[in-house]
This record gives C-alpha cells, structure tokens and sequence, in this order.
C-alpha cells in the first residue's frame, strides 16, 4: 500500500512540473468538485514531498525554500537568489553571465511559486502582499483584454429562390467592413428618402416596369451605390438541382445549402486574403 501511495504522490507532483513548465490551466470545463478534490490531493502530495525533504521536482524545491525561508513567500527576487543558492551552486553576491544561461529561470521559479500558493494555499505571502500581487494581476489581465484584437466581422443578407423548380439557389450580399456597412445603410437612406415615389422593399427584376422611367433609373441608383462600396462588398450564391434529392425535404435542402453558403464563402474570403498576402 505504500508503494502505491508513492507512486501516486510522485505522478502528482511530476503533473505540477508539467503545469509550471508549460504554464498549464486547469480546464474551465470540469465540476467544481472534482476540481477542487484534485487541489487538496495535489497539495497534500506537496506537504508530503516537503516534510520527506524531496528534491527531484522544481516544486517541491521552491515549497521546501518557501517553507525554510518565510521572507522568500513575499519577493520573488529573494526566492529566486535562495533557490540559486540552495541548489545551483550560487556562492557570493554576483553571478556570472555563463551561469545566468545554467541557473533556473525566474520565470519557472515565480510560476511555481504562485501555484503553490495561490492554488494549493500553501506558504501564504502576507496580507498586504498578497493584495498588491492581485492588484497587478487584474492589471495586466485587463492590459491583455485590451491588447486583444478583435475577431473581423462579416455582415452577411442571404435569400433562397426557386424551392417551386428544379433548381433551388441560396444567395448572399457580404459585407466585409461593418463600419463602411453602416455608412452604406446611411446612405441608402437618405437616398430612399429623397425619392419622388414609395421604394419597393424589395427590388425584383422581373417586376420592373421597364416603361417607366423612373423606375430604372431607382434600380439602377440602388445598384450603383453597391458598387461604389464593391472593395468591401461580395456576392456568393450557391445552387442544387433538388430533383436528385428526392429524399430530402425542401426544407432540409435549404437549410442545408445555407450552411454551404456560409461556410464555401468563409474559405473562399481567406483564400483571397492570402493571395492578397
């Protein structure tokens, strides 16, 4: 039973190298409980591994100087000079530039430092410390929200037409750039209400009087206010002839010729861009 319980605890503590290291977060995904019954696990190990003095992990080699020396838990500089003289060999006050490269980051050192105690709760820094280290965590948490750029949006009209026929087609306007978007709705508006006469709510060519004068000249005013925007305006549209899928609802067929239109103009969008690039 024993040897189990060491091999257990040793398997724990080599997965907390492998947090530290690689600066591993714990899935956001999983049960609370479970979570918080793998931190008292993780952290008993560690109590463990330091009363039993062992030094094979960077772990419970930084536990053991927290735990050794109470000055280390408040500054990551002093923890760091400890560790370095405790097991790099470090002797004086200076430190050469060869060596700088063979010591143990701080880096690797601080993050360990701030797993053991802020997630396992052990060798507690004191109050006013720990306040100004959260204080600059929620700092350079929000400086990284802010740095964050935003994911690019595309403004996407679709219709289908011809469910009646043997050919269904699904057709999309996309805009490429919602802030020139908005000015193109601005401007569509004003243009619809310096019109002489009512604007249909939707133009269909082949309810257009072609006698009127009046009427071309609206759709053709509509039009070319697209195409004055057409760098950032694309149309797509994509077909099926539905008498091959008997099986399928027209419904379903629509519904799914959607799905293609959204995700055949996706990629066609980021194979031009990087051809442009």
């Amino acid at each position: 039973m024993e040897n189990i319980l060491k091999e257990s605890d040793e398997f724990l503590l080599n997965e907390m190298d492998e947090e530290v290291l690689n600066d591993v977060n714990e899935e956001e995904g999983e049960e609370k409980k479970k979570k918080e019954e793998e931190r008292v696990k993780k952290a008993q190990a560690l109590w463990k591994a330091v009363q039993n003095e062992e030094t094979k992990h960077l772990t419970t080699r930084v536990a053991m100087i927290l735990n050794k020396y109470p000055e280390t838990r408040n500054s990551d500089i002093t923890l760091q000079i400890r560790y370095w003289q405790s097991y790099n060999g470090l002797t004086g006050n200076s430190v050469s530039l060869e060596n700088l490269y063979k010591y143990e980051r701080l880096t690797s050192i601080a993050r360990a430092r701030a797993k053991i105690q802020n997630e396992y709760k052990l060798f507690l820094a004191d109050t006013g410390t720990r306040n100004r280290r959260r204080a600059k965590a929620d700092q350079e948490k929000e400086a990284q929200l802010l740095e964050k750029p935003t994911h690019k949006i595309m403004n996407i009209f679709a219709d289908e037409t011809g469910k009646t026929a043997d050919y269904i087609i699904v057709g999309g306007v996309w805009f490429l750039e919602p802030q020139r978007m908005a000015r193109l709705q601005a401007s569509f508006l004003k243009w619809s209400n310096e019109q002489d006469k009512k604007l249909p709510s939707e133009f269909h060519f082949k309810e257009m009087d072609n006698r009127s004068e009046s009427e071309y000249r609206a759709y053709k005013e509509f039009f070319n206010l697209i195409l004055k925007s057409s760098d950032m305006v694309s149309f797509k549209a994509v077909g099926v002839n539905k008498t091959k899928l008997k099986r399928m609802k027209v419904t379903d067929i629509v519904n799914t010729m959607y799905y293609q239109l959204i995700r055949m103009g996706i990629t066609h969008e980021i194979q031009h861009c990087l051809q442009l690039y």
